[in-house]
């Protein structure tokens, strides 16, 4: 029962940057923002810049040693690799781990949502509506724990190691301030 569990809650998380995307479709739709339709053209680009860095890293002498997948990936020792790398059909063993893309994506999409929501925040108390500092720092929380979660997935089913997962939330946490400064940007210039 704990290994089914266990398995349960790795295939949910394997999926968190799928679902993340599918939910700013979805709050498109309901509140007619198109900044989150905006956030989702984001998220692809970020997993463009992630192919590209496994690209860049892999040509580069120094990461030779810290960029290929774990040794246990693929080994059937512990939780195997299954749901490791980009593409399903290849041999996760074989594919590139440096930087990791799901650290990479959880870290942009948290980044980008604690600004989006304090702002928000912000711009609500200025404008006389009544707003709840708890909400704020719930969905905050919330975005951060599942991005840790995340994280911590990868680190457990031999995935990544560590360097990988934290390299790829650095570059995330920097992809999702200028995701967010370059989508103000834009929006500030479009009418109401």
């Amino acid at each position: 029962m704990d290994k089914k569990i266990s398995l349960l809650v790795k295939n949910n998380l394997v999926l968190t940057p799928t679902a993340v995307a599918f939910s700013a479709v979805l709050a498109t739709v309901v509140s007619g923002d198109m900044q989150y339709l905006f956030f989702v053209g984001l998220l692809v680009v970020v997993g463009l810049i992630n192919r590209a860095s496994k690209i860049l890293t892999k040509s580069m002498s120094m990461f030779k040693n810290t960029g290929p997948r774990p040794s246990t990936c693929g080994t059937n020792t512990g939780i195997d690799c299954v749901g490791c790398g980009m593409f399903p059909g290849r041999e996760a063993k074989e594919s590139w781990g440096m930087p990791s893309g799901h650290a990479q994506t959880t870290a942009f999409a948290a980044t980008y949502w604690t600004i989006y929501v304090i702002k928000k925040y912000n711009k609500d108390k200025k404008d006389g509506k009544k707003t709840s500092k708890g909400q704020m720092y719930g969905s905050i929380a919330a975005m951060w724990l599942l991005a840790i979660a995340v994280w911590i997935q990868r680190l457990y089913s031999k995935c990544h190691s560590l360097l990988q997962v934290i390299i790829g939330a650095l570059i995330g946490v920097g992809l999702g301030f200028l995701g967010y400064y370059a989508s103000s940007k834009i929006f500030s210039q479009l009418p109401n």
